[in-house]
């Protein structure tokens, strides 16, 4: 699936996903108190909004946000098989939530989300994320969805306190995690008219630039390669780029304010989500590739 088919699909998906929603969550709302149901309606449209706004006009802070709504959908489809909504609607609400979230989790919309920021003859390609701050931010989104659910549930069996309190924390909580999330949509290989860029400030101090005329081979890592490794570390295949000269490599501070590291390497690795696509780009510009 090319990057805009991927951007396709997921609008579709993810009208579909507002749809059997309306249908799931009115049909467990009904009944309810008007109170509390326009509440966890109001908390859901919210969802729902923020994810059809990003998808209208994809950016890469727009990727940010998408991703950290579109996992909520399945949880409340759940919730509303079991609050009274029926297995039927709650399935269908349930299927396409997992079917939109999981094509938004993948490498070509990450793709056509980061290109569309890109400026003038830019080619981005989103890298894989580092093991351990992917850890750390998933454990991070798991406790926020936890607190906003529960809030959206209190607020619907009218618990007011806790239902306010978990809401107010909830949205509190969206920005500084969300500033964490960004940092890993804005980690980009671009394949510029000049060469390489790197753009990862989350394992690099500053931008690596490679100029076209430092560039000697830019392919798949082989095993054993004793390239400097700048992936994060993440897993999924590596791309080596090997230069004439020793290139200085600027890492980020490991710990707040301490001093990063820096080293001089002739070859680094790194691992964009799609390294095909990354590799037949750099290939067109006439960047020496090899297979």
């Amino acid at each position: 699936m090319t990057a805009r088919a991927a951007l396709w699909v997921s609008r579709v998906l993810w009208l579909a996903v507002g749809v059997a929603g309306w249908i799931a969550i009115g049909a467990a709302l009904d009944g309810r108190s008007t109170a509390g149901a326009v509440c966890a309606q109001v908390v859901a449209w919210m969802v729902f909004a923020a994810g059809l706004v990003t998808l209208v006009v994809p950016s890469s802070a727009g990727l940010t946000v998408l991703r950290m709504v579109a996992p909520l959908t399945p949880i409340a489809a759940v919730l509303t098989m079991f609050g009274g909504a029926g297995a039927g609607r709650g399935a269908s609400f349930f299927g396409v939530a997992v079917l939109a979230s999981v094509l938004i989790s993948t490498g070509e919309l990450g793709r056509a989300f980061v290109q569309s920021s890109a400026y003038g003859e830019e080619d981005r390609f989103p890298l894989r994320p580092a093991a351990g701050f992917l850890l750390a931010v998933t454990i991070g989104w798991v406790v926020w969805a936890a607190v906003l659910t529960t809030g959206a549930v209190a607020l619907c069996h009218e618990v007011w306190p806790l239902g306010v309190v978990a809401t107010a924390l909830a949205l509190a909580g969206a920005w500084p995690l969300a500033v964490r999330c960004h940092r890993l949509s804005r980690r980009w290989l671009v394949v510029v008219p000049a060469g390489l860029v790197v753009h990862d400030h989350l394992v690099l101090a500053e931008t690596l630039l490679v100029q076209r005329r430092a560039l000697v081979r830019v392919g798949l890592a082989l095993q054993g390669t004793e390239a400097a490794d700048i992936t994060g570390p993440s897993g999924g295949h590596r791309v080596e780029i090997v230069m004439r000269d020793a290139l200085k490599i600027a890492f980020a501070p490991s710990r707040r304010g301490a001093v990063g590291r820096a080293i001089h390497a002739r070859s680094f690795l790194i691992a964009p989500t799609r390294p095909g696509q990354a590799l037949t780009a750099a290939s067109d510009r006439g960047l020496p590739v090899s297979s």
